[in-house]
Parts: structure tokens; C-alpha cells; sequence
């Protein structure tokens, strides 16, 4: 439907934005996360990097969604075939690029490989992606303040979610 895209809505929005959610997204450029939930502008805090991982500048980012324009929802979505994961599961380094981001998912692999030995090819993937953005979710709730006092009360709910890039479906994860 592609709501709230409109130059009308463009200039509602000039005197500031109120979202009503965040999102945590990778940066793939197949997972845009306003077309993935049908948003358009000013509806959703959207922070993206390789691998949806939790590092400071993301942390920062959904802190001030949660604490200064008050969005009661923080969603952490991940997808299926992600670059990040499956160079992280091959132990490489991308060529030099994202090693900050695979520092940051290797532990994951780890944990995930010693949980589940026998996991293999895409169903490694998939259980990597999945504990990537537990991992994320975590460390949001313990790295932001903030964050973790508007879900203690009950203002804010960090959900975890995985998008499909092959038929454009959303599944959300349990805790």
C-alpha cells in the first residue's frame, strides 16, 4: 500500500519525527525494513549495519528512539542468508572489510556450533541468524540504560524477528 509517503506527509513531518517503532536491521540492501513492514516516513526509527549487531553507535541510535521519541516497540531483524553469518560460520574476514561486525558474530558461531554440533550448511546459518539477534537483543538490554528501564517498565518491548529475502515473509522469535 505504501502508506505515508506522500509530499504532504513529507512536509507533516518537517517539524519533527514520532516514530512508533525502532528496528534493528542489517544493511543489506535486499531488507529495507519500510518496505519490508509497508512504512513510510516518520512511521519507524530504522538503524541499520552488517549483521544487525549491537555496537555503540546502534546502541545510541534505539536509545534515543526509546528514551527521547518515546517508541514503545524495538524490533532486532536479521534474514535469511546473511553475507555477515556465513562469513562468519566460514571463519574468513571479507577481505579486510567488517571485522569489527564479525568480531561480534564469531562468539555467536561458537556458541551456536557447541550447542548444536551437528548443524551444518543452511540450517547452521539459519540458528546462527537466529542466536545473532538473541545476541543483539541481550546487548541492547544490557549495554542501554535506558532501554532496559522502559522494558522493566513496561514501556517499551524489544522483539526479535527474521526476514525471508526469498518470499518476503516476517517471522517473529519467541524468548
Amino acid at each position: 500500500m505504501h502508506p505515508n509517503t506522500s509530499a504532504q506527509r513529507m512536509a507533516e513531518t518537517t517539524s519533527g519525527q514520532k516514530p512508533f517503532a525502532a528496528i534493528l536491521s542489517c544493511a543489506d540492501s535486499r531488507v529495507s525494513p519500510e518496505l519490508v513492514f509497508d512504512r513510510g516516513i516518520g512511521d519507524i526509527f530504522v538503524v541499520r549495519n552488517a549483521g544487525n549487531v549491537v555496537e555503540p553507535a546502534a546502541i545510541d541510535s534505539l536509545a534515543y528512539a526509546v528514551g527521547h521519541l518515546h517508541v514503545s516497540l524495538v524490533t532486532v531483524m536479521g534474514h535469511g542468508d546473511c553475507g555477515a553469518v556465513r562469513t562468519a560460520i566460514a571463519g574468513g574476514t571479507e577481505n579486510g572489510f567488517l571485522s569489527h561486525i564479525l568480531d561480534i558474530i564469531s562468539p555467536v558461531v561458537s556458541r551456536v556450533r557447541s550447542l548444536k554440533p551437528g548443524l551444518a550448511g543452511d540450517s547452521l546459518v539459519q540458528a546462527v541468524v537466529q542466536a545473532n539477534i538473541s545476541n543483539s537483543i541481550d546487548g541492547l538490554l544490557r549495554e542501554s540504560e535506558v532501554i532496559s528501564r522502559a522494558v522493566r517498565q513496561r514501556d517499551a518491548m524489544v522483539l526479535g524477528a527474521v526476514y525471508d529475502t526469498s518470499n518476503g515473509r516476517v517471522a517473529w522469535l519467541s524468548r
